[in-house]
């Protein structure tokens, strides 16, 4: 047997070492008590998240981003899409700003900032279509949503949705 102190033969069955006087029993309990304790304290915890969330809300922007190029309306005959409309810019280009901060955020595993961009996103977007329904175009003409509306319309609130319930999983509110 050895002792568990100095590591020197004492005879088996020995309670205390005959070269460094330490009792075996008793320290040798403490003694691992004191190392399952250590242990504990500095045992790292690894915590695997599920990356379904991140990869939906990740496809859900994107979605959006290519649903803001894609026919938005048609007024007249005319088609225009939500970042174009002839020579000028729309809104649409804010979506794709927000959605393209949203992503570089997501990654950067900032949560709070990407759902304020997706609901900003979302605000647009209704802040638009109330403001196309109040026009005085809406009353005289017909105006046909395209895909695009439709897309940017769901996939806006997928993806807000899904940036909450990212953010509720996380450990911010901890």
């Amino acid at each position: 047997m050895k002792c568990i102190y100095c590591t020197a033969d004492i005879p088996d069955g020995s309670t205390v070492c005959e070269y460094c006087g330490k009792n075996q029993t008793e320290e040798k309990v403490e003694n691992q008590i004191v190392q399952n304790n250590e242990e504990k304290q500095y045992t790292p915890v690894i915590v695997k998240q599920n990356p379904t969330i991140l990869i939906l809300l990740l496809i859900s922007i994107i979605v959006c981003g290519i649903a803001c190029f894609l026919p938005y309306f048609s007024l007249l005959g005319v088609t225009q899409n939500y970042v174009l409309s002839g020579d000028k810019i729309c809104d649409g280009i804010f979506i794709l700003g927000f959605g393209v901060l949203s992503i570089v955020l997501m990654f950067m595993k900032k949560r709070i900032p990407v759902v304020i961009f997706q609901a900003l996103s979302c605000a647009v977007f209704f802040y638009d279509y109330y403001h196309q329904k109040q026009s005085i175009y809406s009353d005289l003409m017909s105006r046909m949503y395209g895909v695009g509306f439709y897309l940017l319309f769901i996939f806006l609130i997928i993806s807000l949705i899904l940036s909450i319930i990212r953010l509720i999983k996380s450990d911010v509110f901890a």
